[in-house]
């Protein structure tokens, strides 16, 4: 049973804000990255969704529709592994190829019970992005009003 969803933008926004991280000693929903980013402060990086359960569990979520170097994997999947406050990472992918990647990664880093990989179909009404980029995916999420973008009813059950 759940009892939180945060998503991607609601972790931005909450620790954009000066009570959250640092000026309050309260804790930032980002996960921290090695380096600075692009504008000189710290590097973090955010699941694209949160989930608290009503036993205290986090659970990140993640919708891998492009892939990613195999460097940039091993890196977020790193973070994971030392981010105490994460309890399990659930990969969500519409490609086989992809799924074994994130599975070969996790296995290297010793995070197999951490890193869980849910395949994923979409319905031809709400099919992903033809194009594997940033701007597609981007463009992809979107959806105007009204619009669907619902899993196929053999990949919900599958959840």
């Amino acid at each position: 049973e759940l009892s939180e969803q945060i998503s991607e933008r609601q972790m931005r926004s909450a620790d954009r804000r000066p009570s959250s991280a640092g000026a309050e000693g309260g804790e930032r929903f980002g996960v921290r990255c090695i380096g600075l980013g692009r504008s000189g402060g710290e590097r973090l990086h955010y699941p694209d969704m949160l989930l608290r359960t009503a036993t205290g569990h986090t659970v990140a979520v993640e919708l891998e529709l492009s892939p990613k170097s195999g460097a940039r994997l091993q890196r977020i999947i790193g973070r994971y592994v030392a981010d105490r406050r994460v309890d399990a990472v659930l990969y969500l992918v519409d490609d086989d190829r992809r799924a074994r990647e994130i599975t070969a990664t996790a296995r290297r880093l010793g995070a197999s019970k951490l890193i869980h990989v849910q395949r994923v179909q979409w319905s031809e009404q709400a099919g992903p992005p033809r194009a594997h980029s940033r701007e597609a995916a981007r463009s992809h999420a979107r959806t105007p009003r009204g619009a669907s973008r619902s899993l196929t009813p053999a990949a919900q059950a599958e959840r």
